[in-house]
């Protein structure tokens, strides 16, 4: 039987007609948030992105069949072509390579498991950074909040890809946990199905990639991103709060900003 238990999300709904889904982790008793997490579509593709200062140049894309585009399927990227190399320093990766193209995990002829995203409940904690305050949401938005995430856990969000219908692993389960968020649907009849959950860290560890370093002082932490993937396929983004000396010094080596200091980080 699996550990994992799935954090309250309002208002569940069958068919999503909104463009895009937001989703946010937040402590209500200390105040702290993770990023926003903005999900959106585009003709054949999906596309998976944070929202904040430092971040805006990593974008997740999961592409589908279009005679259009040169190459479906997953990759993520820091695109420098439409952001500031000053808009990629908050994200953790060594890999040098500009793009990353991944499988996913084949649960189905017509499902796959794209990625995780997860912020540990440590990244909640009282006097950790916190990501800016979630904006009012538009209205063809779709917005949820995560919280509730108990010591020793993780909030996941498990993103799939669908052909035909949206899936869910156990949509009577979602349903009485109230976590339902509605699926989004592309062009191409394939559908995104974002599933919130709650994983217990020591029973499903995240992957060493994306494992980031300890600040050194609390004026050194920020709230950094992961980037991993891992043996099976899967994509892991895991936010963390780590070093701010260390990004900008892996940040620098790889070429993605040269200059000195870190704008606000929220």
């Amino acid at each position: 039987m699996s550990n994992r238990r799935r954090p309250a999300a309002s208002a569940p709904e069958e068919v999503s007609t909104a463009h895009s889904v937001k989703l946010v982790v937040r402590n209500k008793e200390t105040g702290v948030y993770s990023y926003v997490w903005r999900i959106g579509w585009q003709r054949t593709s999906f596309y998976i992105s944070p929202v904040g200062s430092g971040l805006g140049a990593l974008k997740v894309s999961l592409h589908g069949p279009d005679e259009r585009h040169p190459r479906p399927g997953f990759k993520w990227e820091l695109d420098l072509s439409q952001h500031s190399p000053e808009q990629a320093v908050s994200i953790w990766d060594t890999s040098r390579e500009p793009k990353h193209w991944f499988t996913g995990v084949k649960v189905s002829d017509t499902v796959v498991h794209a990625l995780r995203i997860r912020m540990g409940w440590e990244t909640l904690q009282r006097f950790n950074p916190s990501a800016p305050l979630p904006s009012t949401p538009r209205k063809r938005d779709v917005a949820r909040y995560l919280e509730d995430i108990p010591i020793g856990y993780a909030a996941d969000i498990d993103i799939y890809v669908s052909s035909g219908q949206p899936y869910w692993p156990d949509l009577a389960a979602i349903k009485r946990d109230n976590a339902v968020v509605p699926p989004l649907r592309n062009e191409a009849n394939e559908y995104l199905t974002a599933v919130p959950s709650k994983a217990m860290i020591l029973k499903e560890p995240s992957p060493d990639g994306v494992q980031m370093p300890s600040a050194s002082d609390p004026r050194d932490r920020i709230r950094g991103v992961g980037m991993a993937v891992s043996k099976d396929g899967l994509l892991w983004v895991s936010e963390s709060i780590t070093s701010r000396r260390a990004l900008l010094a892996a940040a620098m080596e790889l070429g993605t900003v040269t200059g000195e200091g870190i704008t606000s980080r929220g």
